[in-house]
Parts: structure tokens; C-alpha cells; sequence
């Protein structure tokens, strides 16, 4: 009995220092893929909120330009030197807005490229982590069947509650519990959009024909619903019904 007993507490520690080491192994790798991840992940939203400061910057220049013109327009009868002054200052905003609009476009370009960056980035952290969900669910199987396998040579009078852990064990399949967490846990399948380049003229030309486009008035249908048990309002944007309300 005491053989037995030194037998089978050197084989636990045997295989809980190789799991532990394994284990280790698992989260210097998974620590180093997340830290990747995250700096992917702190240059895209830098460049995203770069271009939205760019975007605004290029909206303020536009309408200044415009403002600037229209000013112009409405003066033509001043004298030549505040005529010239106004030409002045239209002439300064339209370079403005070039200016800014440049700077936009660059901005949502270099935005671009870190999102297609952080899309292969992100693409290449969730094969390491199937990867090493896998090797972790192969690693824990083995060890334990080996470890079952042992403990049945060495244990008979636990033999039956052992062969129960093995057919258990006979039903694990690694592929199947990746898809149950994939199923589980996922966050959808389609990929963000590319932000593109919008034109402030264009886009201020596009809403008004999108207005025109709305339709004056639709027809509703409504569905008559009979409350078939009582229920009390758990707050004040709920009802109160009682059996048999419409």
C-alpha cells in the first residue's frame, strides 16, 4: 500500500510540474500577442482620432471660405481698398481649405493603412489564440489520459470510477469546444468598413437630395395583442396589464 501511495503521489507531482511549465509556456506566448495586439490597436485609434481633428479642421476652413465669398459678394459697392481687403481674406480661407483638405485626405489615407494593419494583426492574434487553445486542450487530454491510464494499473480497487474519467475524456474533441466558444463568445462576422474621404461640397449637395428623397407620409399597421397573465410595471416607461388587456 505505502508503494502505491509513493507511486502515485510521484506521478501527480510529475505531471502537475509538466503542466504547470506548460502552463507558463502558454502565458509568456499569449502575453506577447496581446501586447502586440494592443499597440495595433493604440496607432488605430490614434490615426482615427487624427482624422476626425483633421475632418473638423477641414469643415471650419470650408465654411470659412464660403463665408468669406459671400461677404464679398454682398460688399462689391465699397470702395476699392475694402474691396481689395475682403479679395484678401477670401483669397487666405480657399488657401486654408486647401490646405486643410490636403491634411484630411492624408489623414483618412494613413487611417486606412492602420486599419488594414490592425485587421492582420488582429487576424494573426486569433489564429495564435485558436492555436493555443488547441495546445492547451491536446496538452490537458494527454496528460490526463496518461495519467488515467497509469493511476488504472496502479489503483484496481479505483479502476471503475477511472474508466468512467476515460470514456468521458474518449468524448472530448478539441475542434468541437473551439466552435461551442466561437459560437459562445463571437462578436460578428463583418469586418469594419473602410472610413472614406468626404467631400464637404458633395456631402452638403447629397443630404438635400436625400431630404427631397424622404416620403411625405407612410401607411402603419398595428396587431391587436390580448394579455393572456397580470403584470405590474417595474418602472415609469412600463405598463401595468391585467388578464385580458388589449
Amino acid at each position: 500500500s505505502s508503494g502505491i501511495n509513493a507511486e502515485y503521489g510521484a506521478l501527480n507531482d510529475d505531471v502537475s510540474t509538466h503542466m504547470a511549465e506548460f502552463k507558463e509556456e502558454q502565458r509568456e506566448t499569449r502575453k506577447e500577442s496581446e501586447e502586440a495586439m494592443r499597440k495595433s490597436i493604440r496607432a488605430k485609434k490614434s490615426s482615427h482620432d487624427q482624422m476626425l481633428r483633421c475632418k473638423a479642421a477641414y469643415e471650419r476652413a470650408c465654411a470659412e471660405a464660403e463665408k468669406s465669398s459671400e461677404v464679398l459678394k454682398q460688399n462689391m459697392g465699397q470702395p476699392q481698398k475694402k474691396l481689395d481687403q475682403l479679395k484678401l481674406k477670401m483669397k487666405q480661407s480657399r488657401q486654408s481649405a486647401e490646405t486643410a483638405d490636403k491634411e484630411y485626405m492624408e489623414s483618412v489615407k494613413s487611417l486606412e493603412t492602420h486599419r488594414q494593419r490592425w485587421e492582420k494583426d488582429h487576424e494573426v492574434y486569433c489564429k495564435r489564440m485558436q492555436d493555443l487553445e488547441m495546445d492547451r486542450l491536446t496538452k490537458m487530454r494527454n496528460n490526463i489520459w496518461v495519467y488515467t491510464n497509469i493511476c488504472s494499473q496502479t489503483l484496481v480497487n479505483t479502476d471503475a470510477r477511472l474508466e468512467e474519467i476515460r470514456k468521458l475524456l474518449e468524448m472530448c474533441n478539441a475542434n468541437h469546444d473551439l466552435n461551442i466558444y466561437v459560437k459562445e463568445r463571437r462578436t460578428g462576422s463583418n469586418r469594419p468598413e473602410s472610413i472614406e474621404y468626404t467631400n464637404f461640397y458633395q456631402s452638403n449637395v447629397r443630404v438635400e437630395e436625400e431630404v427631397k428623397r424622404i416620403p411625405k407620409g407612410h401607411a402603419s399597421n398595428f396587431v391587436r395583442v390580448v394579455a393572456l397573465y397580470e403584470y405590474s410595471a417595474q418602472g415609469p416607461e412600463e405598463v401595468s396589464l391585467a388578464q385580458g388587456d388589449l
